[in-house]
C-alpha cells in the first residue's frame, strides 16, 4: 500500500509505515511501490491487480498478471490511436 503523509511518501510493509525517502511526487512514489513488488517478487495486492497489470503493458515489462480488461483496453486505446492518426491523414490529402 502506498500512502502520502505530510507531504511524505510511505509504503505499508507487515503493517509497519516505511518512508521512501528523496520521493518527490506521486508518480516516483508509485514507481517506487511497482519495483518493490518485482524485486522482492510479491503478489500485488488484488484490488491492485488490473492497475499494476496497465503499468505492465504501458511499461513492456515481465507480465505477472494475466487480465484480458488490461488487453481489452490497450487494444481499445491502440484502436482509437490509429483511427485518430488514418483520420488526420485522410484529411491532410483532402
Amino acid at each position: 500500500m502506498l500512502f502520502k503523509v505530510q507531504g511524505s511518501y510511505f509504503i505499508k510493509a507487515d503493517n509497519i509505515g516505511i518512508h521512501i525517502a528523496d520521493c518527490s511526487c506521486f508518480a516516483e512514489a508509485v514507481e517506487f511501490c511497482f519495483m518493490c513488488f518485482h524485486v522482492f517478487d510479491v503478489e500485488y495486492p488484488s484490488d491492485l491487480r488490473v492497475f499494476y497489470a496497465f503499468i505492465e503493458a504501458v511499461l513492456h515489462v515481465q507480465k505477472r498478471v494475466k487480465s484480458t480488461t488490461v488487453l481489452d483496453l490497450l487494444r481499445t486505446l491502440q484502436r482509437s490511436g490509429h483511427d485518430a492518426e488514418a483520420g488526420s491523414s485522410a484529411s491532410a490529402t483532402e
